[in-house]
Formats: C-alpha cells, structure tokens, sequence
C-alpha cells in the first residue's frame, strides 16, 4: 500500500501473529541431511551398539580452551570509561571422554610446553598433559592415550567398550586395539549426532569460567597480580569436569537420540 507507515509496535504485533522470530544462522548444519542422520540412527546405529551396554558406550571429543581468559564485561557507571588489559588467547586443547551412563575419565591437556616451570617440584605421576607446538591434538598424542585406555580395560576384567568419535584425521590410527572398538559419526554431522558437542562441554567451560573469575577474585582481594599457570588450569579443569552431573552427560546422549530417554 502506497504511503503505508508502521509503527514499532504493528511489526512486534506482525511478528507474533505469524510466529516468526530472530534467529542466528547456523553455518555447520545447514547441509546435514536428516535422511541420512535418521537412516544412521534407525539401521547402522542398533547394529553398531547391540554387543555393548549402555555403561561401556563412550564418546571423546576435543575442545579448545583460552585457560587464562578474563571476563571482558562489567558493570559500570555511565559516565566511566572501562578498559583493561588485553586479553589473553593462550590456547590449550582438552580431550573429553565420558560414556552414556556419565561416566568421565579424566581429560587429557594438551598444550605448547614440555616442562614447564610450574611443573618442577610437582608430583606428575597422575598427570595427563602431552605437549606440541600448536598445542593441538595429534595422532600420536591420540594413539599414546588409546592405547594406555585399552590396557587399563584389559586390566579391568577385560573390559570392552565402543567409541564413539568424529571424522578427524587425527583419530585415526593404524594400531589394532583389543578393548576398544572406535565408531566414526557421519561427515557434516557432529553438531546433530556428537553427545558432548551438545551441552557437556559448554556447561564445562562455563564452570571453569567460575573457577578462573573466583581466582580473579581471590587475588585482587590480596592486592596480588593475577597468574593461571597451566599447572592452575589443569586443577581447574578437573575439578570443573568433575562438577558436571552425570544428568547432563545422560541428556545429551538422549538428545541425539544415540540413548534411548528412560
């Protein structure tokens, strides 16, 4: 209609009536057949799972961590400026591992230095932390974890499980593994059929996020310069993996439908 004004409250009336909302765009899933997620699920995936309870059916997954990031808002008066060192992109990688019934074996760090300093004095004999130059999983570093795994499931009555794994070069490796029977999900289907991609690790870096600000906290209150070593983030990290319920490690198995809801 020629001449047509509306004003901000017609378009927010518009919108409701015909249910449309404001939404990001996601990248990653737009050329996910559900055909073929649902074909997976339906046909290969019972075939996959019948041999193995649900208890020794496992996901692993890596994720990115920025270990000494620092919160980059906070409340202000209007009139103040707000500004602050910058931020710090010092990267470490974190391998997650956790089974259908929430189960989680303990993550493995990888970072860029070998001996750090803030390791000397320590006792490193529970340690899980590997170490390269971009601090990125590798298939060595992957093929050295597995391989301890399935001897720890061989010295535990001989203990079989099924892991579930994205299609990432790295994960793929030559050696015969007698404990472990590794599953690779469907190409351009991790964001719909990957469990921990779900919510488990981002409830992880939420928690770990707490972890760090209270450390923020603790040393302002001490008129002390704020330092996470990677020693410091190591603690941090399991004990935030820790805090994340076995609930929620259910859920997103359920969520994508790789779990049967109860």
């Amino acid at each position: 209609m020629a001449g047509f004004v509306c004003s901000n409250s017609w378009i927010t009336r518009f919108k409701s009536r015909n249910s449309i909302t404001y939404g990001s765009i996601q990248s990653e899933s737009k050329s996910v057949n559900e055909d073929v997620v649902t074909t997976w699920l339906t046909e290969q995936w019972p075939l996959l799972r019948h041999e193995y309870l649900d208890k020794n059916i496992f996901n692993a997954d890596e994720a990115g961590l920025f270990f000494k990031i620092t919160p980059n808002k906070t409340h202000k008066f209007k009139v103040e400026k707000c500004s602050g060192e910058k931020l710090s992109k010092e990267r470490i990688t974190v391998l997650f591992c956790a089974s259908m019934t929430g189960e989680k074996r303990q993550p493995l760090i990888i970072g860029k230095s070998k001996n750090s300093r803030c390791f000397k004095n320590q006792d490193l004999r529970n340690l899980k932390y590997s170490s390269n130059t971009k601090a990125w999983m590798t298939s060595s570093i992957f093929k050295k974890e597995l391989i301890e795994w399935d001897s720890e499931l061989r010295r535990n009555n001989n203990r079989k499980v099924l892991l579930l794994l994205d299609n990432c070069l790295a994960h793929h490796i030559n050696d015969l593994l007698i404990q472990i029977t590794m599953v690779f999900l469907l190409s351009n289907t991790i964001r719909i059929l990957q469990p921990l991609d779900q919510d488990v690790i981002r409830n992880f870096k939420i928690l770990y996020k707490k972890s760090s600000i209270s450390k923020m906290i603790l040393a302002a209150d001490n008129n002390e310069e704020l330092k996470i070593s990677i020693m410091d983030a190591i603690r941090m990290i399991d004990s935030s993996l820790f805090k994340v319920s076995v609930e929620t490690i259910v859920n997103c198995f359920a969520h994508v439908k790789i779990k049967k809801r109860s």
